[in-house]
């Protein structure tokens, strides 16, 4: 009796690693595709959770807080965009108190705001006592790809925050 070889002949490994690699040819740019709808996602709702937490202590202390741009987390930047990070801090009598600071990861995220009169033209977002926006307006995400890839943030009078998404990035 004939022992049975038990393996695979060269051409059945063949046909499998060509099988392999046309699907991971089909499946590589989606991936790339996936990850930078991530890190998108990320970025707003790191924002999103910022803003929501800035608005819930100014209620909970009874006094404005302010949300700035920071690359450093120590003061507030003028000149910076808002990708370098956020700052949430409260100011009473003079005395600052550092709340939180927010590093926002992401190549190539650009975060600027939907149009020129957003903010006020500032380059903070500050809530009051109540609850509500000073100034209201929206922040647009977008990383390198062009067309209907970016998503925003909306900030209302009111304090409220919505998240949409396909805005056009250019």
């Amino acid at each position: 009796m004939k022992a049975r070889n038990r393996g695979f002949t060269l051409i059945e490994l063949m046909v499998t690693l060509s099988v392999l690699a046309i699907l991971l040819a089909i499946a590589a740019p989606s991936f790339s595709e996936l990850i930078m709808n991530n890190r998108l996602a990320t970025a707003v709702n790191e924002v999103q959770s910022a803003l929501n937490f800035a608005r819930a202590e100014a209620v909970t202390r009874r006094q404005s807080v302010t949300v700035c741009i920071s690359s450093d987390g120590a003061s507030c930047s003028t000149t910076g965009h808002w990708q370098d990070g956020l700052l949430v801090y409260t100011a009473v009598a003079g005395d600052t108190q550092i709340l939180r600071h927010v590093q926002l990861a992401g190549d190539g995220l650009k975060i600027s705001p939907g149009s020129s009169t957003d903010f006020g033209s500032n380059k903070f977002i500050r809530f009051t006592a109540r609850g509500g926006a000073v100034a209201q307006g929206s922040l647009r995400f977008c990383d390198t790809r062009t067309g209907n890839y970016g998503r925003q943030l909306t900030l209302f009078p009111v304090g409220r925050i919505e998240s949409s998404k396909r805005q056009l990035c250019s």
